[in-house]
């Protein structure tokens, strides 16, 4: 379900959810699916180390990938990220790559952290959008903020069964 008010230009409130067709067990799904947390806040910015994975490609001219990709990536100020953008929404936050990027292919995979060191992950955010520049590292990339949809969420899963 696609949120009713996303807009495909400045990518306003892009965020959707699926419903599976069998319900999740780790029996169900290849070992390198999960689930995640919801979050109990908000990303923090600037200068938070996030994880980003996804079968995007790996560079501009590669092809995208069977294996599963992470990547490591510090988020910056909300300023710094609306002026590389000319974003005026609010429901983003960037990151620029320590360790790796996304690139084209991982739109709509997660973005998650492990805010207490416990091991619990929560999904900070979604892939949204990057750079038509290129997948580097030194490229700030857009992710839709979770936080800000968790009552969404709620509403869908509760009036849509679970």
């Amino acid at each position: 379900m696609q949120h009713p008010s996303y807009e495909t230009y400045g990518f306003h409130d892009d965020i959707s959810l699926i419903r599976l067709a069998v319900p999740f067990t780790k029996h169900t799904y290849p070992r390198s699916v999960g689930t995640l947390c919801l979050p109990t806040g908000p990303v923090k910015v600037p200068n938070y180390f996030v994880v980003a994975s996804g079968w995007g490609r790996s560079g501009a001219k590669q092809p995208t990938t069977s294996k599963l990709k992470e990547a490591i990536l510090r988020t910056v100020s909300p300023d710094r990220c609306r002026r590389f953008y000319n974003l005026r929404d609010e429901t983003f936050f960037c990151a620029i790559g320590v360790d790796g990027s996304i690139c084209t292919g991982d739109s709509g995979s997660a973005v998650v952290s492990n805010r207490d060191g416990s091991g619990r992950y929560e999904a900070d955010g979604i892939v949204s959008f990057g750079s038509s520049s290129g997948c580097d590292t030194d490229i700030l990339v857009g992710f839709t903020k979770v936080y800000d949809y968790v009552g969404w969420i709620r509403d869908v899963i509760e009036n849509n069964g679970a």
